[in-house]
């Protein structure tokens, strides 16, 4: 619906999350994701994203070299925080690496 309305869309991506943002950063509402900053960082993207592809459709913008940057820009910046959040999880959940050979006892499948 919100892609027929200017209107709905205005509310839904533009005021609604005024409210969701403050409860989520209060901690009413959310779950483990959004307590980190990735979690918080890509619900700002996302919206940022949703914002900005409304400010090409329903404006003048279309004609502009903002309607030609800003797809590539968030998919970057989407993409960059994605490959911060993989180190983030490398650096403080690294796998053990064992040096001698594992066997589950109830499957018979051996690790090495």
């Amino acid at each position: 619906m919100t892609r027929r309305s200017k209107w709905l869309s205005i509310v839904a991506y533009c005021i609604l999350p005024i409210p969701v943002f403050v409860l989520i950063g209060l901690g009413v509402i959310g779950g483990p994701t959004s307590r980190t900053w990735f979690g918080m960082v890509k619900a700002f993207s996302a919206l940022a994203g949703v914002i900005g592809f409304m400010i090409i459709r329903y404006t003048k913008a279309q004609n502009t070299k903002f309607a030609g940057i800003f797809p590539v820009t968030i998919l970057s910046l989407n993409i960059l925080e994605a490959v911060f959040r993989e180190i983030e999880v490398f650096m403080n959940y690294q796998t053990p690496v064992f040096e001698h050979q594992v066997v589950c006892t109830s499957c018979g499948y051996e690790y090495l």
